[in-house]
């Protein structure tokens, strides 16, 4: 994702798939949540810091993540 967050092609593909679904739909309302969480990064300037929190998403999970998971009843992967 580059530092200079530009929300449109995402959103574009967002509206497509949307149209393969009913807007009362479990699956069309996550999109529209989705698109509209794209926007709020865009409007409030968060782009760049979103970025390095995805980026950051491939990171190996920290001790403290991993008994997190454990603690809800999932196992982390090793």
């Amino acid at each position: 994702m580059k530092e200079s967050f530009t929300p449109a092609p995402t959103l574009d593909l967002l509206e497509k798939m949307a149209t393969s679904y009913p807007a009362a739909s479990p699956e069309f309302r996550a999109i529209e949540l989705a698109a509209k969480a794209l926007l709020f990064i865009h409007a409030s300037r968060q782009g760049r810091q979103f970025a390095e929190y995805i980026q950051g998403m491939n990171d190996p999970l920290t001790p403290e993540q991993k008994d997190f998971l454990r603690s809800i009843g999932l196992e982390p992967e090793p």
